[in-house]
């Protein structure tokens, strides 16, 4: 029987919400490639979690971590995400646990696929879910393997907020066995999206990526990443844009290749 509902989206971020322009973001890419309408339910990896509640669930020195942003009262809080917001750290395995909470509940709300929008790596076969649930680094580890098989001492320039997560980012690249024939080099946003991108060129890395999901979406003029990638010269990957278009081919309906024929 032909569904005549409209495909719904989960998604998970990794702080507190509401995340209203995740929800537009996603909503928008797969409406601009030809899935328009879809329903797009959130959850928030930390809603709920006061500050004892957090501060149980900080990472221990050397240990794995996620970061976040909560929202905050304290006069003068501010984050990337703009005024009212604070950055936490948390303990990788706690918040796998929190995620599993949040896909049962989107599992509950008949979402057809589920997003957990981080960009950092999560630990294989811990995760479950009887829908598709889509980890971001794998689909930006698919891309940048594609590229670096045709071209040999491939030099990557990866854009992030801080060295906070330096040691697991280098470890989820060095498992990689195509990363032989490519080098990675780490330029901090903080210092503005401008002077990275001029630090990276003068590297002459051959692909761009942003380590970080939703990077650029907000904060700026919304042009960083179009910019960043006319400064560089070479493409730019995106974890939100990989995986929503990954969402894709989960979402009902069906692609049907012979609608593109001509």
């Amino acid at each position: 029987m032909r569904r005549t509902a409209p495909a719904r989206l989960g998604i998970i971020t990794t702080g507190g919400g509401p995340r209203p322009e995740y929800e537009s973001f996603h909503a928008r890419l797969l409406a601009g490639i030809g899935l328009p309408g879809v329903e797009v339910v959130s959850r928030h990896a930390l809603d709920g979690l006061d500050d004892v509640g957090l501060r149980a669930i900080e990472p221990r020195d050397g240990h794995p971590a996620v970061h976040a942003n909560v929202r905050s009262d304290a006069p003068g809080a501010r984050t990337s995400l703009g005024d009212g917001w604070r950055d936490v750290w948390i303990d990788r395995s706690r918040f796998l646990d929190l995620v599993q909470r949040c896909i049962d509940e989107l599992v509950a709300e008949s979402v057809d696929a589920i997003i957990v929008c981080i960009a950092e790596e999560l630990p294989g076969h811990v995760l479950v879910s009887p829908v598709p649930v889509i980890i971001p680094e794998l689909a930006v580890a698919a891309a940048v393997e594609s590229f670096v098989r045709t071209r040999r001492n491939t030099r990557i320039a990866v854009f992030c907020y801080s060295d906070r997560q330096r040691a697991q980012q280098l470890a989820t690249w060095s498992r990689q066995p195509w990363m032989e024939s490519a080098s990675v080099a780490f330029y901090e946003l903080g210092e503005g999206w401008d002077v990275a991108a001029e630090k990276a060129a003068a590297g002459e890395p051959h692909i761009g990526l942003l380590w970080g999901y939703g990077q650029g979406l907000i904060g700026g003029t919304g042009r960083e990443v179009a910019e960043m990638r006319e400064a560089l010269g070479v493409p730019v990957l995106a974890p939100h844009v990989l995986a929503g278009l990954s969402a894709r081919s989960f979402l009902p309906p069906q692609i049907e290749p012979q609608g593109f024929l001509a």
